[in-house]
Order: C-alpha cells, then sequence, then structure tokens
C-alpha cells in the first residue's frame, strides 16, 4: 500500500506516494520511502531527504531522529 497526502482541494500534495507517513505536525510530516525516513513540508516538498532509519513528529521545534541504534535531534 502507498500513501500520500491530499489538500482541501483533493489536490495531491506530493508527485511521490510513500510506504508510510505520520501526520503533520508543525507543518512538516514524517514519510518513509524504502526503508528510509524524511520530511515534507505542507507543499508536499522534502525538507529533508529519506535518510533516517525512523523519524518522529516535530514537537516545540524538535523531532527526534534515529539512525542506525543511535537517536538524536533535529530542529525546523
Amino acid at each position: 500500500m502507498k500513501y500520500n497526502f491530499i489538500d482541501g482541494k483533493g489536490n495531491f500534495l506530493s508527485k511521490s506516494n510513500f510506504d508510510d507517513t505520520n501526520l503533520f505536525s508543525e507543518g512538516y510530516a514524517a514519510v518513509q520511502v524504502g526503508d528510509k525516513w524524511g520530511y515534507i513540508n505542507t507543499k508536499g516538498e522534502y525538507i529533508c531527504a529519506p535518510i533516517f532509519d525512523y523519524a518522529y513528529d516535530f514537537k516545540d521545534g524538535l523531532a527526534v531522529i534515529k539512525i542506525n541504534d543511535k537517536y538524536g535531534y533535529i530542529n525546523t
């Protein structure tokens, strides 16, 4: 199954279909392509390419990311 986001007019936000997604949080959504995660903005543009093993939602301007067995933070 593939996923995408639709705007209020029924248009797809992105030309890509994603293997999994999280909901938008603080204007960004974590999306999975293959086995990697990245982030898109509300225009469907990548703000961070899918390079993470997992990407969590933003909260207070920060999001937890996982690479290999290590966790870190990225900011908006």
